[in-house]
């Protein structure tokens, strides 16, 4: 008889948080909810370069034993240089906060279409490759696509004035008609991100 041994024993992937029906969990788990709601807990450090932190990616991946040639199981171990959870690896961040994860795609795909960046730098490029990462996850398009599609689908429907479907209606009208305002705003040139 012949045990089959796995070329890396520690590979690891990203691991989300589903409901009862097998659909991802967007609330924040308890640690995340900790780290939110005390400021004391948030990294306060300067962001730091992007190559540094694929370098430590990759060591922490040789380290464990991991495949260094997957790309998607080094950036899980690429160090956040942004926001509330800057200091947690991205497979954590997916791991524990898909609903800010969703927040952060749709902030920087806004941007990208609106052709305006709020800030540069090592921050941002985190956000990037952040974003790059988390899309490379079937369940994070497959929510993506079902959010995009739950709008149109309320957005075609025919209702009667003063309904909640009616009032539910402007409030997205109102949401897509400021989106189109600020997309439509003069912009400055980006300069390079990368």
């Amino acid at each position: 008889m012949h045990k089959k041994v796995a070329p890396y024993p520690e590979k690891i992937s990203a691991v989300f948080c589903k409901g009862p029906l097998g659909y991802l969990l967007q609330d924040p788990s308890k640690e995340a909810q900790r780290i939110k709601n005390d400021p004391k807990l948030q990294d306060k450090s300067a962001p730091m370069r992007e190559d540094l932190v694929r370098q430590n990616a990759l060591t922490v991946v040789y380290q464990r034993g991991g495949d260094a040639s997957d790309m998607k199981e080094v950036q899980g171990e690429y160090i956040l240089q942004f926001g509330k959870y800057k200091g947690k690896s991205f497979r954590w961040l997916l791991e524990n906060d898909v609903g800010y994860t969703m927040y952060l795609i749709k902030d920087l795909q806004k941007e990208e279409a609106a052709g305006t960046s709020v800030e540069e730098g090592h921050g941002k490029e985190s956000l990037h490759s952040f974003v790059h990462y988390a899309l490379s996850f079937t369940e994070i398009k497959t929510l993506l696509d079902y959010e995009a599609s739950r709008v149109n689908f309320i957005m075609r429907k025919s209702c009667s004035q003063g309904t909640r479907m009616h009032k539910l209606q402007q409030y997205l009208r109102k949401k897509q008609q400021s989106a189109s305002a600020s997309t439509n705003a003069p912009t400055k040139p980006l300069g390079k991100l990368f």
